[in-house]
């Protein structure tokens, strides 16, 4: 691509009415460089990259000042470096929706080199926003303007040993060190595929998938952490997908052993595919233990730069072929067919006549390209496009079967009709960024409007052997407040733990315990604000009560409690009568009763513990914990 211009103080083609001074979408590779971009200072975007998939590209060299976005990326995985540029007063230098650009920017060895020479504060500044991605930046100390200070969501800024040579075109030495790059290349491939699993992929995937649905999962959870942080994608996903063997806590402690998890998108579409999403708290633990470098991450930042500085260089030869041949209008045509598939070629011509509402032609043009092409597979593929085509003319988008007939053909195995439905997907699930309406506001926060609740502590299962998980919930209770523990029937702590956010799932390892009953307890300023109970062992030696069953059976009020509470059965068993009974820690009764639908129960004479409440109502029991305070 040529080295393309604007400036909109001179009115040369930009104006803040224009949504991006350049726009590219579904490019394969690009060089966008030494272009110049400046706004009115009250909207606009400078450089617009939508929907870009594993593309190699490299923005270097720019200036981009006065505008409200500097630079949008959105896309899936994209290789795009940002090299040399300079921001000067954007609302925003760098948004980042999703993979628009390579999340690693720049390498431990040399900076990525970008000038940020708007200070925190001014103009609603920010230098880089990644709300939904992690970023990892490499900056040089060696002035402010190269170290982005301003910024919002998971981005993560690292020094570099080095500044990037941003002085002039080294093509021509790039092109004689092309073999040099290749050999180098090929040799930091191999060390990575030495480093991935400590060479051990193949007893991990075995480990993985020979693992029985059903069985301890500690074993296998141990095994793939040994292996940390290096495990390869390729375990991670094998171990994502083997939801049944590796359940969300324990999955969730794999992943966050290795940093690199959560800048994989490999392992991110592996779990966006589990059946049952994992929980907000377990994905923001993920994505938090992505601001670590591990081993992995280091490999890939180098290795990646090295393919970045290669296809940057070929890129500036197809630049330079294109000026050279822009007066050959016949050598320029017949070198873009050579270039291009004939399938491609007529694909896209077919496109631009749909998006202009020419269906008719539209159709015309596959139906007799299938017969210019010069193999059954590209026949098939226009074909398979014909069919996508002819069906997205006849629904309208905001049909909701819509929604439905694009998620059919982002499965298809014809890879254009595949990532034209993706996009339809992508278009009608979320605004267009540079819409300029569109403002972005950190300090709206989303706000309940219900009631407080209060703190809640469960562990699974009720009946454990070698670990029991525990999860719980402090609502509007601060985690510094409180403390989690676990205590055997004597009151002695075996495990403790100091919540560091509000939800969470921790896993206990709980093997050589002794047999009997457990008490897991959050307490607020010495007090018990909620606890539940477990046994280890063979139910009928440690068991003193029936285990809770999935219905609830009865309440109870105040709970905790100083003087009295209410027994209320639930409006199923309302009417009935029931007994009831309590018991200590240690499983041992000491006062009972019976009634129809409630009871009032003294406890004013209780000591302050936590004590079960068993009742039984229509032949079947069920069990409560009741803190006394």
């Amino acid at each position: 691509m040529p080295d393309y211009s604007l400036n909109g103080t001179e009115g040369s083609g930009y104006s803040s009415l224009v949504s991006s001074a350049i726009t590219l979408n579904m490019a394969s590779a690009f060089m966008l460089k030494a272009n110049t971009i400046t706004g009115t200072g009250t909207g606009g975007t400078g450089i617009n990259l939508y929907n870009l998939s594993q593309t190699a590209g490299s923005i270097e060299g720019n200036r981009f000042s006065s505008l409200r976005y500097g630079l949008v990326a959105d896309g899936y995985r994209a290789k795009a470096n940002l090299t040399c540029n300079t921001f000067e007063l954007n609302a925003t230098d760098v948004y980042l929706l999703m993979d628009g650009i390579s999340r690693v920017q720049g390498s431990p060895k040399v900076s990525a080199s970008n000038r940020f020479l708007t200070m925190c504060g001014e103009v609603n500044q920010f230098h880089i926003l990644s709300p939904n991605v992690p970023i990892t930046y490499y900056g040089h100390s060696s002035s402010v303007v190269y170290n982005p200070k301003c910024n919002e969501g998971s981005v993560y800024v690292f020094e570099a040993e080095a500044l990037a040579n941003c002085g002039g075109d080294n093509t021509s030495e790039g092109i004689e060190g092309m073999e040099a790059y290749s050999d180098t290349i090929t040799l930091k491939q191999a060390e990575l595929t030495e480093l991935e699993d400590e060479g051990c992929t193949d007893n991990l995937m075995l480990a993985v998938e020979n693992a029985v649905p059903g069985s301890n999962p500690v074993p296998l959870m141990r095994k793939l952490i040994n292996a940390s942080p290096a495990l390869s994608d390729a375990v991670m996903v094998a171990a994502t997908n083997r939801y049944e063997v590796l359940p969300d806590a324990f999955l969730t402690s794999v992943l966050t052993s290795n940093p690199q998890a959560p800048k994989s998108p490999a392992v991110t579409s592996a779990m966006g595919m589990r059946p049952s999403p994992l929980p907000d708290y377990f994905l923001q633990a993920i994505n938090e233990s992505g601001n670590e470098l591990s081993a992995i991450d280091m490999a890939k930042g180098n290795l990646e730069g090295l393919v970045g500085a290669r296809d940057l260089m070929l890129a500036s030869m197809a630049g330079r072929m294109l000026n050279d041949t822009l007066i050959k209008a016949t050598d320029t045509l017949s070198m873009a067919i050579n270039l291009l598939p004939t399938s491609t070629t007529i694909a896209l011509k077919a496109l631009l006549q749909f998006e202009k509402g020419e269906h008719a032609e539209c159709m015309e043009t596959l139906a007799t390209g299938m017969g210019q092409v010069s193999n059954s597979t590209e026949a098939a593929e226009l074909e398979g496009f014909s069919e996508f085509l002819a069906q997205v003319g006849q629904t309208d988008p905001s049909d909701t079967t819509f929604t439905e007939l694009m998620s059919g053909f982002a499965e298809s195995q014809n890879v254009l009709v595949s990532l034209l439905a993706k996009n339809a997907l992508l278009a009608a699930s979320s605004t267009p960024i540079h819409a300029p309406f569109v403002e972005y506001d950190p300090n709206v926060v989303p706000r309940s409007s219900a009631a407080p609740a209060s703190p809640t502590v469960s562990v699974t299962p009720a009946k454990a052997t070698d670990y029991v998980v525990v999860k719980y919930n402090l609502f509007r209770v601060k985690p510094a407040e409180v403390q989690l523990a676990i205590t055997d029937s004597n009151g002695a702590k075996n495990w403790s733990y100091s919540p560091r956010v509000k939800a969470f799932e921790e896993i206990v390892i709980t093997e050589g315990w002794a047999a009997g009953v457990y008490t897991a307890c959050l307490t607020q300023d010495s007090k018990v604000v909620a606890a539940t109970t477990f046994s280890i062992g063979a139910p009928d030696e440690v068991a003193p009560f029936a285990e809770n069953t999935s219905v609830k059976a009865f309440n109870i009020s105040p709970n905790p409690a100083k003087s009295s509470v209410t027994i209320n059965l639930t409006e199923r068993y309302a009417s009935s009568s029931f007994s009831y009974v309590l018991l200590n820690s240690k499983g041992e009764p000491f006062k009972r009763g019976n009634s129809t639908g409630s009871v009032s129960v003294s406890i004013d004479r209780l000591m302050p513990a936590i004590y079960l409440v068993k009742v039984t109502v229509n032949g079947k029991e069920f069990t409560e914990t009741l803190v006394k305070e």
